[in-house]
C-alpha cells in the first residue's frame, strides 16, 4: 500500500511539470503505468479482486501507450471511461478495506490517504468525460 501511495503522490507532484514539456507523453504514460500497476498490487488481497483490477487496469495502460504511439487511433473519451471504471473499482475496494479493518495501522492510513487522492483523480476523470461529451457544460 505504501508503494501505491508513493506512486500516486509522485504523479500528483510531477504532473504539472511534465505537462509543460514537449513530448511529455512517454513520461506521463510511464507514470500512469506505475500508478496502475501499484494500485493493482495494493488491492490484490484476493485472487478475484486481483483479476478484476488487472482486467480494468490493462486497457487503461494499453490505451495510454497506444495514444503515445498513434495519437489519432483512439478517441480520448475511451481512455477516460476506462480510467473512470478502474479508479472507481480501486476506490471501492480501498474504502471497503478501510471500513472493515479491525485496527488502524500504517497500512490503513496509507489506504486512507490514497483513497482521498484517488477520489480527486476520479472527479478529474468525471469532469473530463463531461467536457468531452458536452464542451459547453463546464463553461
Amino acid at each position: 500500500m505504501a508503494y501505491f501511495l508513493v506512486a500516486l503522490v509522485l504523479i500528483y507532484v510531477t504532473a504539472p511539470f511534465v505537462q509543460q514539456f514537449q513530448g511529455n507523453l512517454p513520461i506521463e504514460a510511464a507514470l500512469m503505468t506505475l500508478v496502475l500497476s501499484t494500485e493493482v498490487l495494493a488491492v490484490s488481497r484476493h485472487r478475484r479482486t486481483l483479476v478484476w483490477a488487472t482486467v480494468l487496469a490493462v486497457p487503461v495502460v494499453v490505451e495510454k501507450w497506444v495514444h503515445y504511439g498513434w495519437p489519432d487511433l483512439l478517441h480520448p473519451t475511451i481512455t477516460l471511461w476506462t480510467g473512470l471504471l478502474c479508479v472507481g473499482f480501486i476506490v471501492q475496494h480501498l474504502l471497503r478495506f478501510i471500513l472493515r479493518t479491525p485496527r488502524v495501522d500504517s497500512e490503513v492510513l496509507c489506504a486512507g490517504v490514497a483513497t482521498y487522492l484517488l477520489l480527486g483523480l476520479l472527479w478529474a476523470f468525471a469532469y473530463m468525460v463531461v467536457a468531452q461529451l458536452n464542451p459547453d457544460a463546464l463553461a
